[in-house]
């Protein structure tokens, strides 16, 4: 019987272990304020930020962090606080693409979409997210070149916090 409870705390003990790390690896994150965007993404602070062609109206930002994370950011003057207004204009859009496969799954502030790659040789997914804040539209999508799969996806979609 001891060693039942023995073992039954050894369990715990590596299972509440592991938790523990995989939730302080989820707490780095990455703010965009001194680069315009009010938003943080949950994605480590060593994350390579570029600069896109920024007006006064508009900001564009790419932020890549190693081989399984590139996204591109563009936040300008929104036209209407309506938010499913605005994610249905971005669904036509994509929908419209040839490119396009499939709605995989769909949020009230956007979705995930399946589509072919670029060089036709399978299939990836993409997304696009839109934040409203004051009177600015933030859109958050994959960047233009990046390809990956439905679980690294979702994990992008999820790290805007």
């Amino acid at each position: 019987m001891r060693m039942i409870i023995g073992a039954i705390i050894c369990l715990m003990l590596i299972f509440s272990s592991g938790c523990g790390n995989k939730s302080a690896k989820h707490d780095a994150s990455l703010s965009l304020m001194k680069y315009g965007i009010p938003v943080s993404l949950a994605v480590a602070a060593d994350a390579e930020v570029i600069t896109g062609n920024n007006t006064g109206k508009s900001v564009d930002v790419h932020v890549k962090h190693g081989e399984d994370f590139h996204m591109h950011i563009f936040q300008t003057e929104a036209v209407t606080n309506d938010i499913s207004y605005l994610v249905q204009k971005q669904k036509e859009q994509v929908s419209s693409n040839p490119f396009f496969i499939k709605f995989v799954e769909e949020y009230p502030d956007g979705f995930i979409y399946e589509k072919y790659k670029a060089d036709e040789s399978g299939k990836c997914y993409d997304f696009k997210k839109i934040k409203l804040q004051g009177t600015q539209e933030i859109i958050f999508e994959c960047a233009i070149t990046f390809e990956s799969d439905e679980k690294n996806i979702k994990r992008m979609y999820q790290s805007i916090l």
